[in-house]
């Protein structure tokens, strides 16, 4: 009896403990689909921002919550997402995919611009941006406010002229931009960049700024033919007068040289004359020097009569009369030539 009674006794433990971790399951999975149903996942891309609806805590957490899972009280607490990716804030005319109308810049001399823009944006990981309002909605809406402030704002400052420049539309957009960031970085709305896509003037404008344009381009087209043409000008100036000088010069340099060549052949005739003028002195000297010999010798008659006798041998009658041409001493007594002692 005692050991039936042992073993229905185990038998009823078991029993228990089996309904005890039963209880204990059913607890569990009750617990986990009210944390689940209860609870909210933060996706990669964005930050959580808790908002406490009453008591010590209430308002919104200055703590941001990161990517995953994170509770939440009924009627007590509410996760609110914030993007952290970059946000773009269209102005487009086609006004698709949720974008805004283009914006009307009226320009500094009365004209109107429709202009396309893109506005880059992002939050930063605080509560600030709940200063705005709790919906998406309500922020895109403070941000396109903003924006066709500031770009009206700058952009107005321009002429139509002026929007053609690509230096002064960036001068001015970063105006804009900076307007824009000073305004919403407070708000938790860090402005990345302004891009202007496309703008453009009503169609009788845009011909009347089109004709205009043009002149302006002929006017500079004049002016620069003018300006060639002058150029052209004074090339050939420069180039006549080069010509010219050494024209010139050529011809002086030519001058030159012939008087050089008559000066160098005058010189030469000179120096020719002068020694032509010296050999014959010399000659001079040296006959005198031989006729003054040869008289001081004492066979000098001899030699003058042998010297002589084939000319006077060549004279034939009627040209020295009373003369016996083959009496050499006659001829020598005749020409005054004495004997030597």
């Amino acid at each position: 009896m005692r050991s039936c009674a042992y073993r229905r006794a185990q038998q009823c433990g078991a029993a228990s403990i089996k309904s005890l971790l039963a209880v204990l399951a059913f607890i569990a999975v009750a617990a986990a689909i009210f944390l689940f149903l209860f609870g909210q996942v933060i996706q990669p891309g964005n930050i959580g921002i808790r908002q406490i609806a009453f008591g010590p805590y209430k308002g919104f957490s200055e703590r941001a919550l990161r990517p995953g899972y994170h509770w939440v009280v009924p009627f007590y607490s509410r996760i609110y997402l914030v993007p952290q990716t970059v946000q773009v804030i269209d102005f487009h005319r086609e006004n698709s995919g949720g974008s805004f109308e283009p914006l009307e810049v009226p320009t500094a001399d009365r004209a109107m611009v429709n202009v396309d823009v893109s506005v880059l944006v992002r939050f930063d990981a605080s509560n600030k941006v709940f200063s705005l309002g709790v919906e998406p909605s309500a922020w895109e809406q403070a941000i396109r406010v903003a924006a066709r402030t500031a770009l009206r704002q700058s952009l107005s400052k321009l002429d139509t002229a002026g929007f053609y420049s690509p230096e002064k539309r960036e001068a001015n957009l970063a105006d804009a931009t900076a307007i824009m960031k000073a305004e919403l970085a407070p708000r938790g709305v860090e402005v990345q960049g302004v891009l202007l896509r496309r703008y453009t003037y009503e169609a009788s404008f845009e011909d009347s700024i089109f004709r205009k344009n043009l002149e302006e381009l002929k006017r500079e087209i004049s002016v620069k033919e003018a300006e060639y043409a002058k150029a052209e000008g004074a090339v050939e100036n420069v180039k006549s007068d080069f010509n010219g000088k050494m024209a010139a010069t050529k011809e002086k340099g030519e001058t030159g040289a012939a008087i050089i060549r008559s000066d160098g052949e005058l010189y030469d005739a000179q120096q020719r004359a002068q020694g032509d003028l010296l050999v014959a002195t010399a000659k001079a000297a040296v006959d005198a020097q031989r006729a003054g010999a040869l008289a001081r010798a004492q066979t000098a008659n001899v030699y003058v009569a042998r010297e002589l006798a084939p000319l006077l041998g060549s004279l034939k009658g009627g040209v020295i009369s009373g003369m016996d041409p083959y009496d050499l001493d006659a001829w020598v007594s005749r020409l005054g030539i004495k004997e030597g002692k």
